[in-house]
């Protein structure tokens, strides 16, 4: 599962990410990994108002991806 994260820091600085959740054979439980940074939210909605709505369809799309290459991979 992919998923767009918000992280805020202890000077009150929000940064994005795009994380991925897995399963760990070896430890038997979900974790987590960071597929991309993005950087801190308010400088990214200075560049770009539209900023967030983008990245949030961005990580939707990813997420649809994966769905469907595990529906393909069930199948065989």
């Amino acid at each position: 599962m992919i998923s767009l994260v918000k992280q805020k820091n202890k000077y009150g600085h929000i940064y994005l990410s795009l994380r991925e959740s897995y399963w760990d054979p070896i430890r038997k439980k979900t974790t987590s990994r960071t597929v991309q940074n993005f950087g801190r939210l308010d400088e990214l909605l200075k560049a770009d108002p539209n900023t967030l709505e983008k990245l949030e369809a961005y990580a939707a799309s990813l997420r649809n991806a994966v769905r469907k290459e595990k529906g393909q991979e069930t199948q065989h």
